[in-house]
């Protein structure tokens, strides 16, 4: 069809010359526009949207378009993302438990705060763990990282974004805090949490805590709920319901 519509082109009164032609004539037949069905055309369109269209399509497989079939209900992302995260918290406790038992056979996980670069080694082995799970989850249904949005570029917008949602959830903590502390008195708003690094003895401990807990563990958790839980519900569902389950989870 493309050459047969390339041949007509070739052969249009445009690309023919005629000696008695002028140079007016010329110039007004030159005017005409390019129908926008016409076969190149159609092509540009096409591949301009050609990326777009894979991304929406490798989305879509995350959940399996048709809703009728069991493997692609919003259950199983669910509970392929928290197999996932079991699996790499469990498999990499283990090989710390192996690691602390040849320096130390008396040593166990019970002693696992007790050293920041074992805290840290585990938090590294986890994550790594999970991001792992999540690209070999992706690979087995035959889609790309692109399917849980991380081949789209970094754009201004997205910066203005994450500041403004940066805010608007201090903005929301605040008044939750202000409301909790009239509703219930007993409250306390200012317990201290536990980040797991209880001996930050030096300031190469304390460079490994922020590191692990800025760095590591967001990364990965953002992959997989963010990444491979939000893009598989999403699916499925509307924005509201899926923005809901999956900050329930990852808040779990």
């Amino acid at each position: 069809v493309v050459e047969q519509r390339v041949d007509r082109l070739l052969q249009h009164a445009l690309f023919v010359a005629h000696d008695d032609v002028g140079r007016a004539q010329l110039d007004e037949a030159l005017q005409p526009v390019v129908a926008v069905d016409d076969a190149a055309v159609e092509v540009v369109e096409i591949r301009g949207r050609e990326a777009a269209a894979v991304e929406r399509h490798e989305r879509a497989q995350l959940g399996l378009v048709d809703r009728n079939d069991v493997e692609g209900h919003p259950l199983r992302v669910v509970a392929t993302a928290l197999a996932i995260f079991i699996a790499s918290q469990f498999l990499a406790a283990l090989f710390i438990n192996g690691f602390l038992n040849l320096i130390d056979p008396r040593a166990s996980l019970a002693n696992l705060h007790e050293s920041t670069f074992t805290q840290f080694l585990y938090i590294l082995l986890a994550e790594a763990l999970a991001i792992a799970f999540v690209i070999k989850a992706l690979k087995m249904r035959g889609l790309s990282l692109a399917a849980i949005g991380l081949a789209r570029r970094l754009q201004f917008s997205d910066i203005s974004k994450a500041l403004l949602g940066f805010v608007a959830f201090y903005v929301i903590l605040i008044i939750v805090g202000l409301v909790l502390t009239i509703v219930a008195p007993d409250f306390r708003t200012d317990q201290p949490q536990d980040i797991g690094f209880n001996n930050l003895n030096s300031y190469l401990d304390q460079m490994l805590a922020f590191i692990a807990l800025v760095f590591f563990a967001p990364i990965a958790e953002e992959i997989l709920t963010r990444g491979y839980l939000y893009s598989g519900l999403r699916s499925r569902w509307s924005f509201a319901a899926a923005m809901l389950l999956t900050s329930f989870i990852f808040a779990a």
